[in-house]
């Protein structure tokens, strides 16, 4: 989904902001509902200026609890696959190896 609006959106023309926003809102409900999504939020920055942020859906369903812009979601594991990647890109760039220790000591001021 993300790989579609980031198309919506370096595809669009100089349009209205208006505009911008409706299309957004226009894909997202149809991606909703084509996945099956209960509740997402959405946050959507183009040249520094948000152009959306909004919560769609519900975050309980049982509940009936809407989603909005403050909603914290439970991600589950898949901040491991960020981090994952995180740390590779810092491999290829040469900042760290990956024998390199991952504690962490906090300095003290002398």
């Amino acid at each position: 989904m993300s790989a579609l609006l980031v198309g919506l959106l370096l595809g669009a023309p100089a349009a209205a902001h208006d505009s911008l926003r409706e299309r957004i809102e226009a894909f997202v409900r149809a991606e909703q509902r084509r996945q099956g999504v209960p509740g997402l939020a959405v946050g959507v920055v183009r040249h520094g200026r948000v152009v959306l942020s909004k919560g769609y859906g519900f975050a309980n369903l049982e509940h009936q609890v809407p989603v909005e812009t403050e909603t914290l979601f439970q991600s589950g594991s898949v901040g491991k696959v960020f981090t994952a990647m995180t740390v590779m890109l810092q491999v290829e760039a040469g900042r760290v190896e990956l024998s390199d220790s991952i504690t962490w000591t906090a300095s003290r001021p002398s």
